[in-house]
């Protein structure tokens, strides 16, 4: 494998910078549009568009976002209590949501291929759970949990084909990923692994100085500062590009191997340009 994240991994590039960047596309560069998840070759060539901006090496496709946005619309109208069966049943029954996801697979592939990694961006089980509504008692249920995660597999399996570098699975849990958890989002990645992914854990809630273990090739802590984090010689950690740093004055403080963050959707472009320009691209 020949990706950038690949290269990094092996000790052949010294740096990747990886932004998650579509909740700022789409604000900036789509007018926040009401049908972003609607037209895969408008949402490609935004974030084409995007990209020549933030330069970023990797481009994560939120492959849940519009089966998540389906599940509210039909929510607002039934008002119906969330259930995991309901749930797997709509991951199953949605070809317009995965036929989406395709399209903007293959468009982005063609389209920044060779400028950047694609990668396949699934929220952990029980951050998809309280995506859609679940309360914390259904979103913490190991049963509950290891059902959602094998409909997550079989999503992973209707997308084997597509050109993805890696699987990030990511969480807003504060603490990381509880013990039944990590349980049920091991078949995810040991499906990713099959498919010759590189596997990513990415901890988007984690702020303090202790970090959850991964069990996956990568941790990305996108809120940890780049100092407080060690890029240590198994090279399997990233991070440094915070809420606060695309946001406040300061610059990148700490050198760190695998750059990773997310654009808030509100900051500033002109803040943004700036921010990546002091990154050096």
């Amino acid at each position: 494998m020949n990706s950038a994240l690949a290269q990094w991994q092996r000790g052949e590039r010294g740096q990747v910078l990886w932004i998650d960047f579509e909740r700022y596309a789409w604000r900036v560069f789509a007018g926040a549009t009401a049908e972003w998840y609607q037209d895969p070759v408008r949402f490609a060539g935004t974030i084409g568009q995007a990209l020549r901006v933030v330069r970023s090496d990797v481009v994560a496709i939120d492959v849940l976002a519009p089966f998540i946005a389906a599940w509210r619309a039909e929510a607002a109208h039934e008002q119906a209590p969330v259930s995991v069966s309901a749930l797997t049943d709509f991951l199953s029954q949605q070809p317009a949501c995965l036929s989406f996801i395709s399209e903007v697979a293959d468009a982005l592939q063609h389209a920044v291929g060779d400028r950047a990694d694609l990668a396949l961006k699934l929220f952990s089980p029980r951050d998809l759970l309280l995506a859609v509504g679940a309360d914390e008692a259904l979103a913490s249920d190991f049963s509950a949990l290891d059902d959602l995660g094998a409909a997550l597999v079989e999503l992973l399996r209707n997308l084997s084909s597509k050109a993805f570098a890696c699987l990030q699975l990511h969480t807003l849990a504060p603490a990381g990923l509880s013990a039944d958890e990590q349980d049920a989002y091991a078949p995810i990645l040991r499906t990713a692994e099959y498919y010759g992914w590189i596997t990513c854990l990415s901890f988007g809630g984690v702020h303090a100085d202790t970090l959850p273990d991964c069990e996956a090739a990568i941790a990305l802590y996108p809120e940890v500062a780049a100092e407080d984090l060690v890029d240590t010689a198994e090279r399997r950690c990233g991070g440094g590009l915070t809420s606060r740093f695309w946001l406040g004055p300061d610059p990148l403080a700490g050198e760190l191997g695998l750059l990773h963050g997310t654009i808030p959707a509100d900051a500033y472009p002109e803040a943004v340009a700036e921010k990546i320009r002091s990154l050096g691209r």
